[in-house]
């Protein structure tokens, strides 16, 4: 199989990108055309180097924003061919605007009064809906927000988070967690009506990061943790089932449900040393281990799985952003696409 190296120097860019190189091992994606989300180096509009929102498609890098500080795009997705993502503006205040960018062309969603964060995006039946967080109240608090075609739909009227998005028969499930008591505790919300995630330990935090649903059930991934261990769960159903083992301090990021198998990807921690090591489990079952990868978005297209996040260079020294490949049936992940001095928060294969 023939080892192709691609290159891809932003030097014609309209704006210049030191260092941003995008290089393919093996080959390009076996399947369909990938859109890869986060942010790359480069100069914004006051010509600073700062990190600026992009999208990859198959490689190639379009930055979507350099008017703010620094931006970020931090969700992906498809309706009737037209593309979405959305993410945030950094202002010199200390606010942010949270961004939404149809085929290139930005919508600012938020005036900048407050900081917002976006953690996710679905569009479904022409709605656009982004899961985030807004900083707002009295306290300037957290608060787990869905925009829902630029609307605000707050999930809670407590310090909260909502960190995924879904649509199943028009229901509009989040999920995230939310302090009680003070402390975290995971939740699904359901139309704006929250269900707490049941948790076999009640001394540990519990945080829940995405979610899916279909006709018969609901999957949830989160973590339980405190200073000391952090477990991997699964709910199904809000029944709980530890993925990782007991001594291991892991934290599950991302499902996706293929066919009838569940798959999952996160990481373990080394805390001393800040090192990682990526997971993947398939319905409930460890089946693979990444040294150095840090996973936070998954994809399944055509018998193909795609991972997005961050791993560390062929070095060994520094992280990147990369997109792991593999096929279904062997699950032998491979770094096909390396984004040095970038990040890549999401991937999306169409």
């Amino acid at each position: 199989m023939k080892k192709i190296i691609l290159f891809l120097i932003l030097t014609q860019s309209a704006i210049s990108c030191t260092n941003s190189e995008v290089t393919a091992d093996d080959n390009q994606m076996s399947e369909g055309k990938y859109y890869a989300v986060g942010s790359t180096y480069g100069k914004n509009k006051d010509n600073q180097f700062t990190q600026l929102a992009s999208v990859w498609i198959d490689g190639i890098p379009t930055i979507l924003s350099n008017t703010a500080i620094v931006s970020a795009a931090n969700a992906v997705a498809f309706y009737n061919n037209d593309r979405y993502v959305a993410g945030t503006e950094s202002l010199s205040n200390g606010n942010t605007i949270l961004k939404l960018w149809k085929n290139n062309t930005s919508e600012s969603v938020t005036d900048g009064n407050h900081h917002v964060e976006v953690t996710d995006l679905i569009v479904s039946e022409g709605n656009v809906y982004i899961a985030g967080n807004e900083s707002v109240g009295p306290l300037n608090s957290s608060i787990a927000t869905i925009w829902k075609n630029g609307q605000v739909l707050r999930l809670s009227d407590q310090t909260s988070e909502a960190n995924a998005v879904y649509v199943y028969n028009n229901d509009v499930y989040a999920t995230g967690y939310k302090v009680i008591d003070d402390k975290k505790i995971a939740i699904v919300w359901k139309n704006g009506v929250e269900t707490v995630l049941n948790s076999e330990q009640n001394d540990l935090e519990s945080t829940a990061t995405d979610i899916y649903v279909d006709a018969d059930n609901i999957y949830v991934v989160g973590y339980l943790r405190n200073s000391f261990k952090s477990r991997a769960i699964l709910w199904k159903n809000n029944s709980p089932a530890t993925l990782s083992d007991e001594n291991d301090f892991s934290q599950a990021k991302a499902l996706f449900v293929h066919n009838t198998d569940v798959y999952v990807v996160g990481c373990d921690i080394d805390t001393d040393r800040y090192d990682f090591v990526g997971k993947v489990w398939k319905n409930g079952t460890l089946v693979t281990e990444i040294n150095g990868a840090n996973p936070k978005s998954i994809d399944i297209k055509n018998n193909k799985i795609y991972m997005a996040g961050t791993g560390l260079d062929d070095r060994g020294m520094h992280d990147e952003g990369k997109i792991w490949e593999s096929d279904v049936t062997n699950l032998n992940f491979v770094a096909k696409y390396k984004f040095p001095n970038n990040k890549i928060n999401a991937v999306l294969v169409k």
